[in-house]
């Protein structure tokens, strides 16, 4: 506290205070007295046992209420613009008539047609052919992937294949 209060007094040095008159000692009290107290409230408060609120309660409530007020009223100003452009929109719609027109969707031919001339049955029977044609079909592609066919496959990887005995075969090779 002596430090704070040897900057306040320009008169007091180190040598002990040489050189004090009257004037800085009332200086020195005034100024120790708003270090201890810096408002009379304050030192109030603190005699009696408590500290006073840093901020207003007032302060809080008022602005809570204006922001509910400034909601509501953005609220009520974004509904009204709202209604007001459907109601624009709805005014530039086409009458609509009173009576129901009802038309069927036309049939549309599945096929043949003119880009596709073959009925379902056909289409099946053609892509089966062309399926087991590539199944039994062997030769490179033109990738240059070379592709054998499923019976020669099935003869090349069947021996290779571990076999285990079933249950039942199990028994008889024992007896």
């Amino acid at each position: 506290m002596e430090s704070h209060l040897d900057t306040l007094n320009p008169n007091s040095g180190s040598d002990g205070g040489v050189g004090s008159s009257g004037a800085s000692a009332a200086a020195i009290e005034a100024a120790r007295a708003r270090i201890a107290s810096p408002t009379p409230e304050l030192a109030d408060s603190l005699s009696k046992g408590y500290e006073p609120h840093d901020i207003g309660l007032r302060g809080v409530f008022l602005f809570l209420i204006t922001l509910v007020v400034t909601v509501v009223v953005v609220l009520a100003a974004m509904w009204g613009l709202m209604t007001l452009f459907v109601d624009y929109d709805r005014s530039r719609d086409p009458v609509g008539s009173p009576v129901a027109i009802h038309q069927e969707p036309s049939a549309v031919p599945l096929q043949p047609s003119v880009e596709h001339n073959l009925v379902d049955r056909e289409d099946m029977t053609a892509m089966r052919e062309a399926t087991q044609q590539a199944l039994n079909s062997s030769g490179t592609s033109p990738t240059g992937r070379r592709y054998i066919s499923i019976k020669d496959a099935m003869d090349q990887v069947l021996p290779k294949l571990p076999v285990k005995p079933a249950a039942g075969a199990a028994l008889d090779v024992n007896q």
